[in-house]
């Protein structure tokens, strides 16, 4: 009897799993960016998405709050969540035929943050590095980077990507201007803050924007035909030029020409090679694209200096060097930056030392020394100081030639496709752009371009015109920006974009400003204004009209704060006047209210004015909040 009811008590347990037991879903999947730790947009209702079965049933549990939904018939399945006000942690628990339960959730502020290399620039690489990563136990700051990902197709899918807490372990891979927006963000709201970053250095803004809005620009509906038209497989295509660039990185690490040439050694004979004063660029040296040159000087030490440990400081290089003293390696770096290194005493001898350094320049960028930086060869206790500026001689003929890739990330709609694409919907409040020198050549085609993509993104996103914040090109040595700086600030005629003026806090020497925290703090000024709707000085004052005056210009200023000024005390400095013949001249300026006028005598009737229009403009006009002025140029309407 016993072992019949045992039977029929196991048939039935077996009846009762099969009834209720829902076997794995195969096809269960939730968008890659939603994680542990995530960060959701406070205030407003938030999408989340994925797919099961067709006809499924999909249940979102968070914060007390229930939703629900099927699946359509392709298995795709979104759930909009109700708004959530600031806080956390929460379990966020998602069920179908499957369920998914992501911890420590916290809703707050969501920021996109996207661009090239000086949006991606990472807080380990910039100034003051060591402190703000030493102090960056913020874990109510969270950061998920989207993967770098080309396609010539839009993608609805991001690998799964997991979103770090911010620490001294993590925050030095942040994004540093990120960091310092987000830091004074969660100083000041007291909120969780998530950091969504975009980012890819060297790309211009025609690959982060959509097929559908560059077909209606004229600069680019021809090639946007021929992508479209075209089957090619633009992912394997990056993976090839990723192999070539591995094999090229490899040639310079692994290369030996030059040293097989002796360009190392402290008897090679340099004098057929040309010499060029410090600091060296490609431009000077006339370098193509990639391109592995030597640099050598010869520099006399004193004899009381022979055997003794050396520092030679090179000042900064661009973009990986191996320098060698008196035939001997004494330092290698890969990235940009200050080069110091140690030379032993036991390399250092009486008279002719010789220096030869091995650079390797990429995007015709290479660089030995850049604007005021006084390299030596100096002594720790500053008995001996050697300058190294003056000639230095190069040559790279015997190096061998570098390949260079298509690079698919610069393709258009590469980067909408690859990487914006995916993460279309998640809440945000708004947007950080810092880009702008990929498109530098042309800066008529990014006044529409730009407007185009903020357009694009905000009606992808569906949450309306949500605040779009741009970094305007700072000062430079090197390069024309200013009218694409004039390009930039066009955008801002969009409703609720701003415009970061920084001609003030770059590094004119630098394409990439070490220093961000001044960036990232002017975007959390300008995000204060335009995002959280605070009655503040947000910006510097910007030009609001012109009119003759006097013989002279009188220009009109809005947000002139406490009213207008000069940085250092001195004489507006800036403006220009058009002469006649088409030249610019220097005008004397004083202000007048909240209005400057613009006089020269040897133009007695002006019609058009420019201020700060140069590559690094010696301009001091600010407001008294101490913001500068952005640049611009005016022209009166002409006379009927």
């Amino acid at each position: 009897m016993k072992p019949a009811f045992f039977h029929l008590l196991l048939l039935m347990s077996s009846i009762t799993c099969l009834l209720t037991a829902a076997p794995e879903d195969p096809k269960w999947e939730i968008a890659g960016m939603f994680g542990d730790n995530m960060v959701l947009q406070q205030n407003q209702p938030n999408p989340v998405w994925g797919r099961s079965s067709p006809g499924a049933l999909v249940r979102i549990e968070i914060a007390g709050t229930t939703s629900e939904t099927r699946t359509d018939t392709d298995g795709r399945w979104k759930i909009t969540l109700p708004s959530l006000p600031a806080g956390g942690p929460h379990r966020m628990k998602i069920r179908g035929r499957n369920t998914t339960t992501f911890t420590n959730v916290m809703v707050g502020e969501v920021w996109l943050v996207s661009g090239q290399s000086n949006m991606d620039f990472r807080l380990s690489m910039a100034t003051g590095a060591a402190a703000d990563i030493a102090a960056a136990d913020l874990p109510n700051i969270r950061n998920l980077r989207v993967p770098q990902v080309v396609s010539r197709t839009r993608l609805d899918r991001m690998e799964q990507t997991a979103w770090q807490m911010c620490s001294p372990g993590t925050a030095g891979g942040f994004s540093a201007v990120a960091f310092h927006f987000a830091r004074r963000l969660h100083a000041e709201r007291g909120v969780a803050v998530g950091i969504i970053n975009a980012t890819w250095s060297g790309t211009p803004a025609e690959a982060w924007t959509s097929y559908q809005s560059l077909a209606v620009l004229p600069a680019f509906s021809e090639r946007v035909q021929s992508i479209l038209a075209s089957n090619e497989d633009w992912a394997a295509g990056q993976q090839a030029s990723l192999r070539i660039d591995a094999e090229r990185d490899a040639v310079f690490e692994k290369g030996t020409a030059g040293v097989q040439h002796g360009a190392h050694r402290a008897d090679f004979d340099d004098q057929a090679w040309p010499v060029a004063n410090y600091p060296l660029s490609a431009a000077t040296m006339k370098l193509p694209d990639y391109a592995i040159v030597w640099l050598r000087k010869s520099v006399e030490v004193p004899p009381a200096a022979a055997g003794r440990d050396l520092i030679v400081n090179l000042g900064r290089c661009y973009e990986w060097d191996q320098t060698y003293f008196n035939g001997i390696l004494v330092g290698s770096h890969r990235w940009s930056g200050v080069r110091e290194y140690r030379v032993p005493g036991r390399l250092v001898r009486a008279g002719a030392n010789s220096i030869s350094i091995r650079l390797y320049s990429e995007w015709s960028a290479g660089q030995l020394g850049k604007g005021e930086d006084q390299p030596t060869l100096t002594a720790a206790d500053g008995s001996v100081q050697l300058s190294l500026l003056g000639p230095w001689r190069y040559d790279g003929s015997f190096e061998p030639t570098l390949i260079v890739p298509r690079y698919y990330q610069r393709e258009p709609t590469a980067l909408f496709n690859g990487m914006i694409s995916p993460i279309v919907g998640y809440g945000l409040r708004g947007a950080l752009w810092y880009q702008g020198e990929g498109n530098a050549g042309r800066p008529v085609e990014y006044q529409t371009l730009l407007p185009a993509l903020i357009q694009e993104w905000r009606w992808q996103w569906g949450q309306g015109d949500f605040p779009f914040l741009i970094v305007q090109l700072p000062s430079t040595t090197d390069y024309d920006w200013a009218e694409l700086r004039e390009a930039q600030a066009m955008a801002t005629q969009l409703t609720n974009v701003g415009l970061a003026v920084t001609l003030d806090i770059g590094d004119p020497a630098d394409l990439h400003p070490a220093d961000k925290r001044p960036f990232g703090e002017r975007l959390y000024r300008l995000a204060r204004h335009v995002a959280y709707g605070e009655d503040t000085i947000w910006t510097g004052p910007m030009f609001a009209g012109l009119a003759s005056s006097d013989s002279g210009l009188r220009i009109t200023f809005k947000e002139v704060g406490g009213g207008l000024s000069t940085r250092d005390g001195q004489p507006i400095r800036g403006f220009e006047l058009k002469t006649p013949a088409g030249d610019y001249v220097s005008a004397e300026a004083s202000i007048e209210g909240a209005s400057v006028v613009v006089r020269s005598s040897a133009i007695p009737h002006p019609t058009t004015v420019r201020y700060a229009w140069a590559r690094n403009p010696d301009a001091n006009l600010i407001n008294q909040e101490g913001l500068p002025a952005a640049p611009f140029r005016a022209e009166l309407p002409a006379q009927r």
